[in-house]
């Protein structure tokens, strides 16, 4: 199937450079593509899919898979479903609280947890866990040490909080593993950084299993972190 060029108007993450924007999008599928051992997917989720950065591309490669999308921002997940032929799923912020009624054979989640605290993090795993197929793959964009870096050189603020804000994300992340900083005026929504053996450990305690780590592989800034039922979980049997 041919790779849709139709851009919502709405779309946030277009600054008018369309090469730029579909090579972001484009990237993602390869990140998704090179996962070790995935299988051909039948039922794809995009969760947040926004306007369609990279659900437009999940369309084209797997013309003939379900998609489903999903994201606080309705009006996107709205275009999604009607750009691509995808099945909207109505979401919400308490992950503890999704129950969609199936599950899918990828889960492409692309800058989500980048957003979250420690504790919604972990609850999004547990999502994650309840909606993966036995053999599923769930490809997970997350800030890692590339991230942290960047944090640690800077000179200026970065990421839309004060130097002082986004210094405590850094010293939180070398203390435990995981930093996070809400913006301001939004309530549980900020920047976070997620060690390996952080994302490893919680991931573990939902029943997942790292199976691939690779910094800064999306748009060589967020790691690309694949996750599936580790053995003997309930879900995988």
């Amino acid at each position: 199937m041919s790779l849709s060029l139709n851009i919502s108007p709405s779309e946030t993450m277009m600054d008018g450079d369309l090469a730029r924007y579909l090579a972001v999008g484009e990237n993602a599928l390869r990140a998704i593509q090179a996962t070790p051992g995935l299988v051909a997917p039948h039922s794809i989720l995009d969760l947040p899919c926004g306007h369609g950065r990279v659900a437009r591309h999940l369309r084209a490669a797997y013309p003939d898979a379900g998609l489903f999308v999903a994201d606080l921002d309705e009006p996107g997940a709205d275009f999604c479903a009607a750009e691509f032929g995808a099945t909207k799923l109505v979401s919400t912020p308490d992950f503890n609280a999704i129950d969609f009624g199936r599950r899918f054979d990828l889960i492409w989640v692309g800058s989500l947890i980048t957003h979250l605290d420690a504790q919604a993090t972990r609850s999004f795993f547990g999502f994650l866990a309840r909606h993966l197929s036995a053999d599923g793959s769930a490809v997970v964009s997350s800030h890692g040490a590339f991230v942290a870096g960047r944090l640690f050189l800077a000179q200026r603020a970065l990421y839309g909080l004060s130097m002082a804000e986004e210094a405590d994300i850094l010293a939180q992340y070398q203390a435990g593993g995981y930093g996070y900083c809400q913006y301001p005026h939004q309530d549980g929504y900020g920047i976070s950084l997620a060690s390996r053996h952080w994302i490893r450990d919680a991931a573990a305690a939902a029943g997942l299993a790292v199976v691939s780590h690779e910094d800064h592989a999306w748009d060589n800034h967020q790691d690309v972190v694949v996750l599936r039922h580790s053995e003997g979980s309930p879900q995988r049997g």
